[in-house]
């Protein structure tokens, strides 16, 4: 495309009107209080979750961290009488800014809880479509995305360019990336239902005609 051919970039998502449903000021404070509580993952179960999913230690990320108990609350039943370990990471959007954590729930083992959700995040302080888990800084024109946690540190691991995690397919699709950021490289995951594969289509075609190129990576088998 010639400069007077590349269309402008898709407006940022976080610039849509945000209806929380719980008090943003009470959601900040508990999100930080659980921040405050939590650790670096090394030696925790988090740690032992991540290389049981065969991610090296020097591939991991520093700003995941390790809660050695928190509450999970069934969203069928509103019980909340259990508390598991959790691998924590902070959901920030496109300024920077905390806008929630994401949990995986453990067992002290490393393993994934025995429960109905393992993945959850916590009611957010501002809107979160948009946002992502920035596991490694973007300081170069590449940047990569992907869904889950795993997916990005697998991706990271045999790439080396930064990936982030957008947690899930709809998040993905909508995610902001940085004005510097030249190629977008999108870590799709490969199900059955071809969710990961629309997405990362998606986020394609938001970019199209800009001057992003957008790169789609599929495995040649399910991960994880």
């Amino acid at each position: 495309l010639r400069e007077d051919e590349v269309n402008p970039r898709p407006e940022p998502f976080f610039k849509r009107e945000f209806r929380p449903r719980v008090d943003p000021k009470v959601a900040e404070a508990r999100l930080r209080q659980v921040w405050a509580e939590s650790v670096p993952i090394a030696g925790t179960p988090a740690e032992a979750y991540l290389v049981k999913r065969g991610i090296w230690r020097e591939n991991l990320s520093d700003c995941l961290r390790y809660h050695p108990s928190m509450v999970y609350v069934d969203n069928k039943t509103k019980n909340g009488a259990t508390k598991y370990p959790c691998l924590i990471a902070p959901v920030r959007n496109i300024e920077g800014q905390l806008v929630t954590l994401h949990r995986i729930y453990l067992t002290p083992e490393g393993d994934k809880a025995p429960v109905d959700e393992v993945k959850k995040m916590m009611s957010p302080r501002m809107e979160v479509t948009g946002s992502a888990i920035r596991l490694f800084p973007a300081e170069s024109e590449v940047l990569g995305v992907a869904e889950g946690i795993e997916t990005a540190l697998a991706a990271y691991a045999i790439s080396r360019m930064p990936v982030w995690s957008c947690v899930s397919a709809g998040l993905m699709e909508k995610v902001n990336i940085p004005d510097h950021v030249k190629q977008l490289v999108v870590w799709a995951d490969l199900d059955k239902s071809r969710r990961g594969e629309a997405a990362a289509q998606a986020l394609a075609k938001r970019f199209e005609g800009t001057d992003v190129v957008v790169e789609i990576c599929l495995p040649f088998v399910k991960l994880g």
